[in-house]
């Protein structure tokens, strides 16, 4: 008994699915293009369209979180700086020995000034400006509103 081909429609499903999830296998954008547009197609017809269009993975487990985790390890001396500063008071004692230098400030402008050349120079590029532009940045340093 042959098989419907698959039609242009479900081709185009799966390599949407697999262009905006790329970390998805193959089981799973075959359960979520069924989910989603009630369309029941094998893992093995995902396979195919994706070995047709070059978009092979290589078989086993995907490493997808673990590549989550590695690109977090960059902002893990960022984290324990800031708890650093939450159990010592580290940006507390520089922004009051830096009063003298900065009288026309207050305390609290101060340590955000403090606290955001210490954060971004710890970053790889240290640019003033993309730092001043990463919501997530400005959010772990407390300055989202600086």
């Amino acid at each position: 008994m042959s098989r419907k081909p698959l039609s242009e429609k479900v081709k185009r499903l799966v390599l949407k699915e697999r262009k905006n999830n790329p970390s998805l296998g193959i089981r799973a954008i075959a359960k979520k293009i069924q989910a989603e547009h009630n369309i029941k197609i094998s893992k093995s017809s995902v396979h195919k369209i994706l070995v047709e269009n070059g978009l092979r993975d290589k078989p086993g487990r995907k490493r997808a979180v673990l590549s989550y985790k590695k690109n977090l390890i960059s902002e893990c001396g960022l984290i324990l700086l800031r708890a650093v500063d939450d159990y010592v008071g580290l940006f507390d004692h520089l922004s009051e020995e830096f009063k003298v230098f900065m009288p026309r400030l207050n305390k609290e402008e101060i340590k955000k000034l403090v606290i955001f050349t210490a954060f971004s120079s710890y970053t790889k590029s240290g640019a003033f400006r993309q730092c001043l532009e990463d919501r997530d940045f400005l959010r772990l340093t407390g300055l989202y509103h600086l």
